[in-house]
């Protein structure tokens, strides 16, 4: 492939990819194979930053239709009798609570992370207070950053 022929093809996939957000289809609009993207990504700075920027985009029109059908409805037609008598609106409660728990973290489900108790007994017996945390708002580095530090809790415990 020609430089001025793999610009083409990215450039196509980065435009289907920012629509539809699936690698395959997009890969398949731009005639190469979805392994191909992926050397890109590896091998080109360039193109990793704009892969990104497009995933970026598709991630809004999801959250933009999310929000369109969670919050304003659609229109489905109603037949009576076989023929067309009018439209009702209809809301998906689904992709509204799932636009709550992403927006407002007092509606996402409850986190807990479980230390064994070993290292419970090692902490009650330094202290006798319990640390309960509410974990529904972070983010996952600081989920992944709590998760390292109770390895190393566990780890020095053994």
């Amino acid at each position: 492939m020609t430089d001025e022929e793999r610009e083409r093809s990215q450039k196509k996939f980065l435009i289907t990819f920012a629509k539809n957000a699936n690698v395959l289809l997009s890969a398949k609009t731009a005639k190469v194979h979805r392994s191909t993207v992926y050397e890109w990504l590896e091998k080109s700075e360039e193109f990793s930053i704009l892969y990104h920027q497009a995933e970026m985009d598709a991630n809004d029109a999801v959250r933009a239709e999310i929000d369109r059908r969670g919050r304003q409805g659609w229109l489905e037609p109603v037949y009576q009798g076989g023929a067309k008598v009018g439209t009702i609106r209809k809301y998906s409660d689904t992709l509204l609570v799932f636009l709550a728990r992403s927006r407002m973290p007092e509606y996402r489900d409850a986190s807990k992370l479980s230390i064994d108790a070993q290292v419970n007994a090692t902490t009650t017996t330094k202290n006798a207070g319990e640390v309960l945390l509410d974990l529904r708002s972070a983010s996952s580095a600081q989920l992944a950053a709590l998760k390292q530090i109770a390895l190393e809790l566990k780890k020095n415990e053994q």
